[in-house]
Formats: C-alpha cells, sequence, structure tokens
C-alpha cells in the first residue's frame, strides 16, 4: 500500500452524531486509525447541527483526522430524482474517489435514518469499499444521542459520542462487520448498457467472459474476420513485428508460419483474452486513413446473468450511476437549460438556475457555502470578476475540483465567450451543461 494511503470512514449522518464517531473510536479500538472522515447529510437542520456543533470540534480535538461534511439539498429522502439517487451517488463519488487514491474505505451505515443506511450499503457494493461496518450500542447510549438531547463535553469523554469510552469491560457497544458483494467490475457493462443499450465485450470482467461464447456471436466474427484481413494487407512483416511489440506480445511466440498466419493468430490470441478493442485502437492510431471495421456490440439479452441485473435496474441505475453526476441527473440539467434558453421571464430563468444549482450540489460539484452566494447572486451581471469568484470559490469547496479548474482555464481562453451570459445564474447553466458534455465525452 502506498506510503499516502490511509484509512477512510465515509457514513450516512443523521441527528445522532455518535453513530459516525462511534464508529471512528470503534475503529481505533481494532488498531485502525482512520485519518478522514466524511459524512453525506441531508439539509435538515438538525442534521447539519450534527455535522456543524457535534462532529466539527469533536474531530477537531482528535488532531489527528480531517473531517468533511457533505449535504445534499433535499431535507428528507423524499424522491428518487430529488433525494434518493443523489444521496447514493455522493456517498459513492466519495467511495470512488477514496479508492481511486489507494485508501482503505470503511463504510458504516449506522448514521440517520435506515434508509440512509440501505443507501449507504448500496453505494459500498456500487463503488467498491473495502469494509462495511454497523455500531451497535445500548439502549440508553441510543436514546441519548440525538442533538436535541446531547449535552457537552464536544470530544472523546462524551460516552454518547464515543461508546467505547465505556471501558471494554462493559458491553455497552458492538463494531459488527457487514457482508457485501463488490459490484465495481460491472461498471464498464452497466455504463455501456445506460448509455448505448448494448454491452461491449471488452467490458466485460474477465471471470464472466464465458457467459459469452463471443467467438460464435455473427456480428463479432464478422468483424474479427474483416480486422484480420484489412491488418494482413495494410502491415507488412516488419510493421506487424511493431504492433506485437506495442500490445506486449512477442511476434516469433505467436503461432503459425509467415505474416498471415501470424496475423491470425495475434487476433485469436487477442479475442480470447477479451482484449480485441484495444487492437482495434492501436491499428486506428497507426492507419487512420484506412476504413476499419466499428466493434459491435453484445446485445444485452445474451448475456443471462446481467440481463436481469442491468436491464430490470435500468431507470434505477440511472439514478445513482455513475458516481456524482448519475446518467439521470445529467438528463435533468439538460432538460432545465432547454427550459432556461425558453423563459420568457427573470422569475423563471432564476428558479431554473437554482434548479440547476441545485442538482450541481448533490453532485458534490460545489458545496453549500457556495449555494448560498449563488442564491444571492444568481440574476446579477456575470461579470469576470463575480464568474472569477464562482469558479474559485467552488473549485475550493468542491469534491471535482479539476472540473472547475478546467472551467477557468476555459473561461481564461475565452474571456469573451465566457462574458457572453447576461448573469450569473445563465453562467451557472451553461457550466452544468458543459460538465454534461464533458463527461459524457469521457
Amino acid at each position: 500500500m502506498p506510503a499516502e494511503s490511509h484509512h477512510v470512514l465515509i457514513s450516512p449522518l443523521g441527528r445522532s452524531p455518535g453513530a459516525v464517531s462511534g464508529v471512528y473510536f470503534g475503529l481505533r479500538e481494532r488498531d485502525t486509525p482512520v485519518r478522514e472522515v466524511i459524512t453525506v447529510g441531508t439539509s435538515d437542520d438538525d442534521v447539519q447541527k450534527a455535522a456543524d456543533y457535534w462532529l466539527e470540534p469533536l474531530f477537531r480535538s482528535e488532531t489527528d483526522v480531517a473531517y468533511r461534511p457533505r449535504f445534499i439539498t433535499g431535507e428528507e429522502l423524499h424522491g428518487g430524482e430529488q433525494d434518493v439517487g443523489p444521496f447514493t451517488a455522493l456517498m459513492g463519488l466519495h467511495i470512488q474517489q477514496a479508492r481511486e487514491a489507494c485508501h482503505v474505505v470503511h463504510v458504516a451505515v449506522t448514521g440517520g435514518r435506515s434508509g440512509m443506511g440501505a443507501l449507504g450499503a448500496l453505494a459500498a457494493q456500487l463503488y467498491g469499499a473495502d469494509h462495511l461496518w454497523h455500531l451497535w450500542v445500548e439502549r440508553a447510549i441510543e436514546e441519548g444521542g440525538s442533538v436535541d438531547r446531547l449535552h457537552p463535553p464536544k470530544d472523546r469523554t462524551n460516552v454518547y459520542l464515543n461508546p467505547t469510552a465505556q471501558g471494554k469491560e462493559r458491553e455497552a457497544w458492538e463494531l459488527v462487520a457487514l457482508p457485501f458483494v463488490d459490484l465495481t467490475p460491472l461498471h464498464g457493462v452497466i455504463r455501456d448498457y445506460l448509455l448505448e443499450g448494448a454491452v461491449n465485450p471488452e467490458a466485460l470482467p474477465i471471470g464472466m467472459q464465458g457467459i459469452l461464447d463471443i467467438g460464435q456471436n455473427e456480428a463479432h466474427l464478422q468483424f474479427v474476420t474483416c480486422l484480420y484481413e484489412l491488418i494482413d494487407h495494410c502491415f507488412d512483416v516488419e510493421e506487424l513485428r511493431t504492433l506485437c511489440f506495442g500490445l506486449g506480445l512477442d511476434y516469433d511466440n505467436l503461432r503459425g508460419e509467415g505474416k498471415t498466419a501470424k496475423a491470425r493468430e495475434l487476433i485469436l490470441f487477442l479475442n480470447r483474452r477479451g482484449h480485441i478493442a484495444k487492437l482495434e485502437g492501436y491499428v486506428r492510431e497507426r492507419r487512420p486513413d484506412v476504413s476499419w471495421p466499428a466493434m459491435p456490440g453484445v446485445p444485452l439479452a445474451q448475456l443471462p446473468l446481467l440481463h436481469g441485473f442491468v436491464q430490470a435496474s435500468a431507470a434505477q441505475l440511472a439514478q445513482i450511476f455513475p458516481a456524482g453526476l448519475t446518467v439521470g441527473a445529467a438528463d435533468r440539467i439538460m432538460e432545465r437549460v432547454g427550459t432556461f434558453k425558453q423563459a420568457q421571464t427573470d422569475e423563471r430563468r432564476l428558479a431554473v438556475a437554482l434548479e440547476v444549482g441545485d442538482i450541481l450540489q448533490d453532485a458534490g460539484v460545489y458545496d453549500r457555502q457556495v449555494v448560498r452566494w449563488v442564491r444571492d447572486f444568481a440574476m446579477q451581471p456575470a461579470t469576470q470578476a463575480r464568474v472569477r469568484r464562482l469558479i474559485e470559490d467552488a473549485r475550493r469547496n468542491s469534491d471535482v475540483p479539476g472540473f472547475w479548474q478546467r472551467i477557468l482555464d476555459w473561461v481564461s481562453e475565452n474571456e469573451s465567450l465566457a462574458a457572453a451570459p447576461t448573469s450569473v445564474g445563465e453562467f451557472l447553466v451553461k457550466v452544468a451543461g458543459m460538465l454534461v458534455e464533458w463527461q459524457t465525452v469521457s
């Protein structure tokens, strides 16, 4: 594990802050020092109080842990599009980012109402946590831990924030490991189906390639045959050797004698391992003037195990996948971009801009401090000073700071285009549309 890696705790947050901090202290009892705690909650006043009034000072007093509270715009988990999807996707974003940074990811599901715990467990499975935890505490601690009953101190000596302070001799708490399934190997399949309605064979996890005999799929067989014939025709022996080298293969180790036989074996070798798309991309890059065949998708109906998982749940998956800005959220943004362009009054344009802003907050694009500023200045002229302030504040408080750096670069390169919007709200709508476009392309 890289030296900079550490343990990260990600948890829903409700009205009982100890449901989060208790897991933190419980992990310390297991000699697992968590260095970063991230909570995801609603915008309910009591939930924000649990974060700002209790957890913030508690973790600050610990000195060796960073605390990052995050909130969706909804005050309760009422609707799939408005609240449930964004909550799951925002948890997923932090799980995914921690995983990509090679951290050890712990997800706790005790915080918040039972629905939040269920969504936390779903996010842990869909985005690949390392551990899933439930904290059991005795009834007295559970009943006295809500924000309307808590009393100082705001440190580890408070048993409602740290049940381990009772001592090991008392059975006041237990950290329970929960079983779960890591579904991250299916991300390529899910993404293909949500965007294209078909699955690229390259997206299949290695362990699932046996579900479909790709060689017996007629469209794929035609594709492979055409690819083989073009490679044999367009590459001489030395170029084929170079091609193999670029793919990490030894030309001389391929079976057969002569260029034609070697080209055939190269195709068969990569096809058996599900890496034919890599070859396709390689030859396209080196012979851009050739009309190469397009790799066909595999209809999901031919993948029985995945058919029920993906097709039956496509609408639900669109609300929680990918992490952060989901397919469903992207669709809602583009719908509102069109509505904004058609709006006839400032009042309607303001309402739509604020709706877009809420979607961006839910996706982790900026936080609640930026939301307040946007609400105050949404209909003010989009001067360069205001545009740059929005970008800088958003980048500083964003879960996706790289996006705002890209926007800043775009503004710097296109001053006149960036200044075209007449209001901060219109600029925000434009930025949201660019986010959807960039995410779709990437």
